[in-house]
């Protein structure tokens, strides 16, 4: 499996591959670290995908499988997070995080209802109830401001990558709005 672990609060990210439980390996790569890690994303990939990704994003390199968190990075990040966690077959998923389910939620809406979905002509009612849910799960269950800050660029990082500039613009304004407190997600 790919694995995406990022040191907190905005620091640099790892691409890497595990035969095994990608947790328990930015488990075992936090005793070297001195920044606390975070798993971002899980996607099915070989050895292969992985250097194939390193290629990729080479200009972006800080050292190793160590890439800074710009936006081409942070872009494919994204795109692991909206595939959600599909591991291959004999293999388990991680247990995914409240953060994890909030923001592919949230890309979901947009992906089905526009750019419009955040703003406060959508969504549905029970579509809003429902994101009042996993935002409460997400705070109850330890979320943070960082973890806001990631799912906040997640879904904003997204956006970018599907919507007009101007459409783009309007998703990260609403989003703002929604988790200030004022829009009523967080409240």
């Amino acid at each position: 499996m790919i694995y995406f672990a990022q040191e907190e609060p905005d620091g640099n990210i790892k691409i890497g591959f595990t035969d095994g439980d990608p947790a328990e390996r930015v488990r075992s790569l936090q005793t070297g670290c001195s920044a606390t890690l975070v798993l971002l994303a899980v996607g099915e990939g070989t050895q292969a995908d992985e250097k194939d990704l390193h290629r990729k994003l080479k200009r972006f390199r800080v050292r190793g499988e160590w890439f800074r968190p710009a936006p081409e990075v942070l872009a494919l990040v994204t795109e692991y997070v909206e595939r959600g966690f599909v591991p291959p077959a004999g293999k388990r998923a991680p247990r995914e995080t409240a953060e994890w389910v909030l923001a592919r939620h949230l890309i979901g809406m947009l992906r089905d209802h526009g750019a419009d979905a955040l703003s406060l002509r959508g969504p549905a009612p029970v579509e809003a109830e429902s994101v009042k849910g996993l935002a409460r799960d997400f705070c109850t269950g330890g979320g943070n401001l960082e973890g806001l800050y990631r799912i906040f660029w997640t879904v904003v990082g997204w956006a970018q990558s599907h919507f007009s500039r101007r459409e783009a613009g309007l998703v990260e304004a609403n989003l703002i709005w929604r988790f200030d407190g004022a829009g009523g997600w967080w409240a």
